[in-house]
């Protein structure tokens, strides 16, 4: 059985609080986490400051699994998302509404 310990919710809803206050488009699974932006100059500057936030907490961004993409290239818990589309784990074309 898995658990969650009070303090990584309390990190989780920091986290939120933070990307919320700065107006920060994202979505978060768990510990896994997606940040839209428009550039990739706005991308490196987010991801340094989301690794900042976290740093004092001891909890670092996974370098191997953190990454800047086009929303085209972009894959998430499995799904794959293409233009108006989303793509399960087995390929399926799911439409987006």
């Amino acid at each position: 059985m898995i658990t969650t310990s009070r303090r990584q919710l309390q990190v989780r809803d920091d986290l939120d609080r933070f990307l919320e206050n700065k107006q920060y488009p994202f979505v978060r699974y768990a510990d896994d986490f997606v940040i839209s932006v428009k550039t990739l100059k706005e991308g490196q500057r987010i991801m340094q400051e989301v690794t900042d936030f976290l740093r004092p907490l001891k909890l670092p961004i996974n370098e191997e699994k953190s990454q800047i993409v086009r929303q085209s290239q972009l894959t998430f818990l499995g799904y794959s998302f293409r233009g108006r589309f989303l793509y399960d784990r087995v390929r399926e074309k799911l439409a987006l509404t």
